[in-house]
């Protein structure tokens, strides 16, 4: 009895219950669902008493879903699915029910089965032709890879968001990153200020970074964390964002942003993490290295080894476990600790690999002795992996290693003799008139060390004709380099000395910028040798020099009001003001008194007494928040504010507008408007185009402030900051009109400040999505500088003929024609050089150029015929 008393005083009214009910949804609509289904469950019992008890049961399950629970949440949906009472008085529900079970089938079990579950769902009517089946459907193709199939599905179901959000990841994953951010610029002003906003601005970071646009990447992960710093998402935008940085060879930058996220306890990715911290600091290393910086480069591959060793310490996977573990044995091995390196190569023996990876403990070592020269156990150790690992990926490359080693002990006969063991697996490299397609940089290894032992074998012709092959496949610049010298040092043991000394002059550009000092002793002698034998005695002497070198009231307001407007009708404005001040003066309650001050603003801006008709505005919107002219004054007043260049005050005005109406017909109009003044006033302060962009994402507006920006830090003389504001309105507004011309202007200035590779990604982002664009055949011609300023010949030569091919009549061909001679020239392929430096003669005499003739005539005269 005094338990069922109890239990009816502590009982809510209906009033009671439904305030806590809607507290409990704006929770849950907030993405705050812990909270909300603390609510939900302790509302159950009255919810059971009003005849809610399942509606709220299903409230909480989608709690559970929405906060991470899904087993939890699949077990209530089942459970209401199987509720008999369900089955016979709530059958929308079920529907429901059925609906969020095939929600957790689509996202977390295979997906035939989650086909299986979707057709049962299209039993229910509603169901069987709705967006919400057809979005779970292109779910599904997405899950499968099928993104082309997916798109189709997903494109047109404008009102789920998450059916978008799965239409833009499938466009980011088909590389199509500029139609996904588009996606994602809607969804992002659509869910403003809402729990998804993180995540779409995550998944713009996301489509950049699959895309290969790092550049970008990076600028808008530094937006993201500026931005949203704590986001769920944040540990994964500092992640791309070291990534990309690291493939920027940023390496400082990378390292601070990879190491915070190294030592995340629950970033699932913190081993990989310190992995590539690891390789940015070994680049570095290998940067410093290159530029005689011993103690520096030293520095660096110490900090890789801790990397590493972190990276082994996190390792959940095999895979990342033996990369880390053999990127450590590399790092000891840099940094002097060759003993621990011998230690870890002999323990990579004891680890299991699947056949194709065996046999790397004994290749490691291997490449541990030849890097000390101690080419003979070098070549034992590769001849291991040869006898034991028929499987392995490291077959031809220790073949191609061995062959080395044996060269440099001196072994000619031996390495011979390998050579000919060989041949029935190399015998589509060795000859030259075969057509092999899978020629890789292990077969030229090869072949060049196959031609070295034929070399110091005094076997001149087979020498010659092994080192021209890889001449002809121009796998690496230094394979290239390497056999070039070879047929140099032929040429000058055959008494041909003027070919020798092209073969060597082809490359002594090279063999400098490359710093080797074997390498420069070599050419250096080569040349004197020839240079003497041909009685150019002081020209020897330089070489043999250099290479020495190198070791109020109501009926009254009303009243006054109408009376207003009969003098407006007289066309006596005066009066007409007069009187509708006195209606705000005397009857600042009255409702007439907030149309007064409207009517007699508009009449003070007609009269260009703005200041006056700003004052009546300002009452009118302070007074009556809820009349239904005060839109149109606070429009009016957003517009007067602009007049008098208060551009704070329109854009505040503006902005409530916008948040108090959304709906209002002038409200496409004040977007519009507030738009204008964010421009307008980015024109005296920049800062206003950073809010424009922040605010209005999607606004061309917002591109053009930029924009604005960026030409007159050029006008200023500030190109670096132009260049990285033209930039950033094509990366963050690629729908833009602006975008194609800031992407040329952003690449011409990175050319000018001699910022190659960012260069090179604008402009190779404009070839890619502009290709008729208007300055298209400007940025091909820049894009072929820029490789040839990064001493990437084969991409110069790569644009430079499709460049050919795309405008077969351009000004530039002559130029064209020649750099891509050029590129083959450094390349050392002489005979694609003449070829096409010939070309460019023939256009550059046609022109009258004759200094172009002349400079390709010198190259001519010392390139080997």
């Amino acid at each position: 009895m005094m338990g069922t008393i109890l239990n009816v005083i502590l009982s809510l009214t209906y009033e009671e219950f439904y305030k806590s009910y809607r507290e409990a949804e704006a929770l849950f609509f907030a993405g705050k669902y812990d909270r909300a289904e603390r609510i939900y469950r302790r509302l159950l019992t009255d919810a059971r008493r009003f005849g809610y008890e399942k509606e709220f049961l299903y409230r909480i399950a989608e709690c559970r879903f929405n906060g991470g629970d899904y087993k939890a949440a699949y077990d209530q949906f089942m459970a209401l699915y199987k509720d008999g009472y369900i089955e016979k008085k709530l059958p929308y529900l079920k529907g429901e029910v059925a609906y969020a079970i095939s929600v957790f089938f689509t996202n977390f079990r295979d997906p035939k089965e989650a086909k299986q579950v979707i057709q049962e769902l299209q039993k229910y009517p509603y169901y069987k032709n709705s967006n919400r089946t057809k979005m779970l459907l292109g779910i599904i193709d997405y899950r499968e890879g099928r993104y082309d199939e997916a798109i189709e599905k997903l494109k047109d179901i404008t009102d789920i968001p998450e059916a978008q959000f799965y239409y833009a990841r499938s466009l980011a994953l088909l590389q199509k990153p500029l139609q996904a951010i588009g996606v994602y610029k809607i969804l992002l002003e659509k869910y403003k200020n809402t729990p998804r906003e993180p995540f779409i601005s995550y998944a713009m970071v996301e489509a950049n970074f699959i895309y290969g646009d790092y550049k970008g990447t990076a600028e808008l992960a530094k937006t993201f964390i500026e931005k949203y710093h704590g986001s769920l998402f944040s540990d994964w935008v500092q992640y791309y964002w070291g990534i990309s940085l690291y493939r920027m060879k940023e390496f400082e930058s990378s390292i601070e942003k990879l190491t915070l996220i190294s030592k995340k306890q629950n970033f699932e990715f913190a081993n990989l993490a310190a992995y590539f911290a690891g390789n940015a600091e070994r680049e570095w290393g290998n940067q410093y290295k290159q530029e005689g910086k011993a103690d520096d480069a030293k520095a660096k591959y110490k900090e890789a080894v801790k990397y590493y060793e972190t990276a082994l310490s996190k390792a959940n996977d095999q895979d990342i476990y033996n990369v880390s573990f053999i990127r450590l044995m590399q790092a000891n091995f840099f940094v002097g600790d060759t003993l621990k390196s011998y230690t870890m190569a002999d323990q990579l023996k004891q680890m299991k690999f699947p056949p194709e990876e065996a046999g790397i403990g004994e290749y490691a070592r291997g490449a541990i002795d030849y890097s000390l020269g101690k080419f003979s156990p070098a070549a034992k150790n590769f001849e291991l992996v040869i006898e034991n690992y028929k499987q392995t990926f490291l077959r031809k490359p220790s073949m191609a290693m061995e062959m080395l080693s044996l060269v440099r002990d001196r072994k000619f006969k031996e390495a011979l003799l390998k050579g000919n063991i060989y041949y029935s697996e190399m015998q589509d490299t060795i000859r030259p008139e075969a057509q092999d397609t899978s020629f890789d940089l292990w077969k030229g290894w090869y072949v060049y060390g196959l031609a070295e032992a034929h070399y110091y074998a005094g076997a001149y012709p087979e020498a010659e004709l092994r080192y021209n092959i890889n001449i002809k496949k121009q796998l690496t610049r230094d394979l290239v380099i390497l056999s070039r010298l070879g047929l140099g040092w032929i040429a000058y043991h055959q008494k041909r000395y003027d070919d020798a000394l092209a073969h060597f002059n082809s490359i002594d550009g090279a063999v400098r910028a490359r710093g080797d000092t074997s390498l420069i002793i070599a050419l250096f002698l080569g040349k004197g040798v020839a240079k003497f034998n041909k009685g150019e005695y002081m020209d020897a002497f330089k070489d043999f020099a250099i290479a020495a070198l190198y070791t109020p009231r109501y009926e009254s307001g009303e009243a006054l009001y109408f009376q207003g407007f009969a003098a407006l009708a007289l066309k006596s404005y005066g009066d007409a003001v007069k009187l509708w001040e006195r209606v705000v003066n005397e009857y600042p309650d009255h409702p007439r008194a907030a149309l007064a001050a409207y009517r007699a603003s508009d009449i003070y801006v007609k009269a260009a007494q703005v200041d006056k008709a700003t004052a009546l505005l300002e009452w009118e919107v302070e007074h009556f928040p809820g009349h239904p002219i005060t839109p149109r004054a606070m429009y009016a007043l957003g517009r007067n504010y602009t007049l008098n260049k208060e551009f704070d005050k329109a854009i505040q005005v503006y902005e409530k507008f916008l948040y108090l109406y959304p709906d209002h017909e002038l409200a496409p109009d004040v977007r519009k408007r507030v738009e204008d003044v964010y421009l307008a006033a980015s024109t005296q302060d920049p800062k206003y185009a950073e809010q424009l962009a922040q605010k209005y994402p999607a606004s061309d507006k917002a591109a053009e402030a930029l924009y604005y920006q960026a030409a007159q830090a050029y006008q200023n003389g500030d190109e670096e900051k132009s260049a990285d504001l033209f930039f950033r309105v094509a990366n963050e507004f690629p729908n833009s009109p602006k975008s194609s011309e800031a992407l040329y202007t952003a690449g011409a200035l990175y050319l000018k400040q001699k910022k190659y590779q960012q260069a090179i990604q604008a402009l190779k982002k404009y070839k890619d999505f502009f290709p008729n664009g208007q300055q298209i055949e400007n940025v091909y011609d820049y894009l072929m500088k820029a490789y040839l300023a990064s001493n990437d010949f084969n991409s110069a030569i790569q644009i430079g003929k499709e460049t050919l091919q795309k405008f077969p009549e351009s000004k530039n061909k002559a130029n064209t024609l020649y750099w891509i001679g050029y590129s083959y020239s450094q390349l050392g392929n002489s005979r694609e050089a003449i070829t096409y430096l010939q070309q460019a003669r023939t256009l550059f005499e046609q022109e009258g150029n004759t200094q172009m003739v002349s400079q390709i005539d010198q190259i001519l005269q010392i390139l080997p015929k």
